[in-house]
């Protein structure tokens, strides 16, 4: 145990120099990837973002490749790439998983899974390698599973299990939509009964076809996530910093406003006064769509950039960089990693109070 809270350390430090630099340098680093490794799943989540057009059905849509994947590390870690989010779909169904997460440790990069936990017992050995593991759980049995299917909670429970058993540390994370949002103490109570920790995330695709599940009135969001704000103070394992939590309530748009240029931020501000915490996703975050598509970030929808296969990394990442625009916004999970990336002290604390 000592040994690998020791690895877990050398790994951070690796992510904090690359920041560094980038500070130093005012050049960007792609120094967070978010690789969505499938288009493959077991469920169907009605808020997904990741399935595109439908795309988890469709025979049409193939995975990319071992190498391919193995080239796209390679490539992004020589610009600076030292976290490596692995996502899906659901990345534990991929038969390569334990080829990708050892191509990763082996460069001595800081790797988490995103899973659904229904694969956790098959691929115990394989999360038992890396740095993070993340659950997603939506709510007790009856609203979790009337979004992401029956049976997904008892399988997240087992998983946590399991993961306890082998000395695995889980946090679980949870997106807000419109069957949770009633009941905001239930997840922090079961992550202390589970003796985890739970994160929260707002939805992030206003135009999504299931608008009975993302489309939550603004003021049940800011209700919402002042009652998270409230249960953290009093002690609940939540993840989310305070400043993250506060920066949505307080946002002075509806929350689903996205600005893509200052200007824009201005005009709107109309004269009143808000610390804002500009983006700097694409800066040093990444996203890598499940085709291959290298995106700042998911608000621009999954398929919007330039393929790493075709052009190579390195162009597909300069050409996000000058095309996609995206100043601000206000959900947590973005204020979050925008916090972290500069260096935010509280970021880093949050950090090292899970992993270690």
């Amino acid at each position: 145990m000592l040994l690998k809270k020791i690895d877990m350390v050398r790994r951070s430090i690796r992510i904090i120099r690359q920041l560094l630099l980038v500070k130093i340098s005012r050049k960007p680093r792609p120094v967070f990837m978010y690789l969505h490794l499938t288009n493959r799943c077991n469920l169907r989540c009605s808020y997904c973002y990741a399935n595109v057009n439908d795309r988890f059905d469709n025979p049409n849509v193939k995975d990319l490749k071992t190498d391919e994947w193995k080239k796209l590390i390679d490539d992004s870690y020589l610009l600076g790439a030292r976290y490596f989010h692995l996502y899906g779909g659901e990345p534990l169904i991929r038969n390569d998983i334990d080829e990708l997460v050892d191509h990763c440790l082996d460069k001595g990069l800081f790797v988490e899974v995103l899973t659904n936990g229904h694969f956790v017992k098959n691929k115990i050995e394989t999360l038992k390698k890396i740095q993070s593991v993340c659950i997603s759980l939506d709510g007790d049995k009856k609203s979790n599973d009337r979004v992401r299917g029956d049976g997904n909670f008892e399988a997240v429970e087992k998983a946590v299990k399991v993961c306890a058993a082998n000395g695995i540390r889980v946090r679980l994370h949870s997106t807000l939509n419109s069957f949770n949002s009633s009941s905001p103490s239930f997840l922090p109570s079961l992550a202390q009964q589970w003796n985890t920790t739970i994160s929260y995330s707002v939805p992030h695709v206003p135009d999504h076809a299931d608008q009975e599940t993302v489309n939550i009135p603004d003021k049940a969001v800011r209700h919402f996530l002042a009652s998270i704000l409230r249960l953290k103070r009093n002690g609940m394992p939540i993840d989310n910093t305070y400043a993250s939590l506060k920066y949505t309530i307080q946002w002075p748009f509806s929350i689903n406003t996205l600005f893509s240029t200052k200007n824009d931020y201005i005009d709107s501000l109309k004269g009143t006064k808000h610390n804002l915490s500009p983006c700097v996703f694409g800066k040093c975050a990444v996203v890598v769509d499940s085709e291959g598509y290298v995106i700042k970030c998911i608000n621009l929808h999954m398929n919007a950039g330039l393929k790493f296969q075709d052009l190579g990394f390195a162009n597909a990442y300069a050409h996000g960089l000058v095309k996609h625009n995206c100043f601000a916004c206000s959900y947590p999970q973005f204020a979050e990693t925008s916090n972290a990336i500069n260096l935010s002290l509280k970021s880093i604390l949050k950090g090292a109070k899970h992993h270690l």
